[in-house]
């Protein structure tokens, strides 16, 4: 996911980004709601994902400037 945000960083295609961003949340809301979770327990996972989201998008943003050990941790606590 990290490529593939990486790529799309320079480019000014809004419209796109904003639908990729829809579709992967709309999937994953009704992941969610196929694993038997309440409305309550639905909200609380989503906003879960919504920060893991925007901390990786967070760490995309300073990836050129990382070293590669500050790389590997960022890695690692994402997929924790």
């Amino acid at each position: 996911m990290l490529f593939f945000l990486k790529i799309y960083k320079e480019k000014n295609d809004k419209d796109l980004l904003q639908d990729i961003y829809d579709f992967v949340f709309r999937q994953m809301e009704l992941s969610v709601r196929e694993i038997g979770y309440g409305d309550q327990s639905i909200n609380k996972k989503m906003k879960d994902y919504l920060n893991l989201f925007y901390s990786m998008i967070d760490k995309v943003h300073t990836w050129d400037d990382s070293n590669k050990e500050s790389k590997k941790k960022d890695f690692v606590n994402i997929f924790k």
